[in-house]
């Protein structure tokens, strides 16, 4: 039985991040001073609307790396520098974006459907990278494993972005080892809640299966 209770995902996922803390800071050192040098360097044209949609499309194609480093961190319990392929960084771009346009949609019809589809659609760009599926199956795989689990999902955004901020209110030095945590955290319930849904898919198949010989017997 798979334990989803939020205790449980910080826990272990304090004590992964406890492990190698060191390195995955010093790589998310790395990645996000990719990121900062060209804001700084680019600053004067930041009215510029091409420079800002570049900037975007740039920062995606660091992050998703970035997110697959810690989810294969999660996966095998160490740490090691592996890449996502063009392919999935590509497909990871795309459903990010149709993520983003479909919440700020929703954001303009009172909110409510933006922060819903938010929730439901939330971890495609996350099943990308973790089982390499297609854009459509993502989607609709997001939205399915989300049934039952609103609040909860909503919770889990919630920690991560309280764990987020306190490591900017330690000012330069905690903002690093508190963003890796916060993505452990993430990652590690995204990890846990897809085990759940592979898990009712085998239930439900096995339940269909009983039943099929059951009528079989009986026919």
């Amino acid at each position: 039985m798979i334990d989803l209770s939020v205790r449980k995902v910080i826990n272990d996922s304090w004590e992964l991040f406890k492990k190698d803390w060191i390195v995955s800071s010093f790589v998310c050192l790395i990645m996000v001073s990719l990121v900062i040098g060209p804001v700084v360097l680019f600053d004067k044209w930041a009215d510029i609307r091409l420079i800002k949609y570049s900037f975007k499309i740039y920062t995606g194609v660091l992050m998703a790396p970035a997110l697959f480093f810690v989810i294969n961190w999660i996966r095998t319990e160490h740490f090691s520098l592996v890449f996502p392929r063009g392919e999935q960084v590509i497909k990871y771009l795309i459903t990010y974006f149709i993520l983003y346009l479909s919440v700020t949609i929703g954001m303009l019809l009172f909110i409510v459907p933006g922060y819903f589809l938010l929730i439901k659609l939330r971890y495609a760009p996350y099943l990308i990278l973790y089982k390499d599926l297609e854009i459509y199956e993502a989607l609709e795989e997001s939205w399915t494993m989300t049934n039952g689990y609103f609040w909860q999902v909503t919770l889990i955004i919630i920690l991560v972005m309280l764990v987020s901020w306190s490591g900017i209110l330690l000012l330069i030095i905690g903002v690093i080892p508190f963003t890796v945590l916060a993505f452990i955290i993430d990652l590690n319930y995204f990890i846990r809640l897809h085990k759940v849904y592979e898990q009712s898919l085998k239930n439900l198949f096995i339940e269909i299966k009983k039943e099929k010989e059951f009528q079989h017997v009986e026919g």
